[in-house]
């Protein structure tokens, strides 16, 4: 039968203690937590870099809105702005709106911080470039309107001085040739084709021989029919009408004149 080991007093019995073990996975939970700590202040730096960042481009936006402003107040206000101008102001504004524009753009460019600063300048430029090419035009068309207008104006002095110049035909020939080439000038920069400029020259033709003519009929019907007679080709249909009727009254009035220096002449013979 089996047997029943008995304790005895002086029995020694050996039992194994247990030891801490060696995790195998010590080495890669290590590496996790000092990743997490890590990845830690990597987030933390992104989150502070992603706040600067934004800092930077609400600076840069606000000083691009405070631009903005400044260079609409500059093209546009109903008194001052560049855009209400016309003619020689307009081309004599452009290059001193350039210049505004290029210190409006550092005043509002030069406190920003660096990153702000490139955002800001970036916009800006744009913002130039388009602004600058539309002054150009501006200043282009300012340019020819002052063209056409001294061009008008010497073609209205030259018909004054018809009537300055009317005994006078060198100097009559020298007016008339100034304002037919301030007619072609004109219809030229405004893109008149022949038949509307032909018409313009004929207009002005007219208008210069009437103005020559009755400054003439002033004088007397006769100068003003001798003068009638050699630029009747050029009148247009009113003018002549006109013309011939002046040179009537005149002609009349000088007629009552001498009759009644007649009458006058007659009755202190008497």
């Amino acid at each position: 039968m089996p047997r029943v080991s008995k304790y005895q007093p002086h029995q020694v019995s050996s039992e194994v203690v247990g030891q801490p073990r060696v995790d195998p996975n010590a080495g890669v939970n290590a590496i996790r937590a000092g990743g997490a700590v890590v990845g830690g202040v990597v987030d933390i730096a992104e989150a502070a870099l992603n706040i600067k960042q934004r800092i930077d481009t609400t600076a840069a936006e606000e000083a691009l809105v405070q631009f903005e402003r400044d260079k609409n107040e500059l093209f546009f206000n109903p008194e001052s702005g560049y855009f209400n101008t016309q003619g020689r102001d307009a081309y004599d504004g452009a290059p001193g709106t350039n210049s505004v524009l290029d210190d409006l753009k550092k005043r509002y460019s030069d406190p920003l911080g660096v990153n702000a600063r490139v955002m800001f300048d970036r916009a800006a430029d744009a913002h130039l470039t388009k602004s600058k090419a539309d002054i150009g035009r501006h200043a282009s068309k300012g340019l020819d309107a002052w063209e056409v207008a001294t061009a008008q104006a010497q073609i209205e002095n030259t018909i004054e001085n018809a009537s300055l110049y009317w005994n006078q035909p060198d100097n009559l020939r020298v007016q008339s040739a100034i304002g037919r080439q301030s007619v072609l000038d004109t219809a030229q920069r405004e893109g008149v084709g022949p038949k509307a400029t032909a018409e313009r020259l004929q207009t002005y033709e007219s208008s210069f021989a009437k103005a020559a003519v009755i400054a003439a009929t002033m004088s007397s019907a006769a100068e003003g029919q001798d003068l009638f007679d050699t630029h009747s080709d050029k009148l247009e249909g009113p003018d002549r009408v006109k013309l011939e009727n002046a040179i009537t009254v005149k002609r009349d009035a000088e007629k009552t004149q001498a009759d009644a220096q007649q009458a006058v002449i007659s009755g202190a013979r008497i």
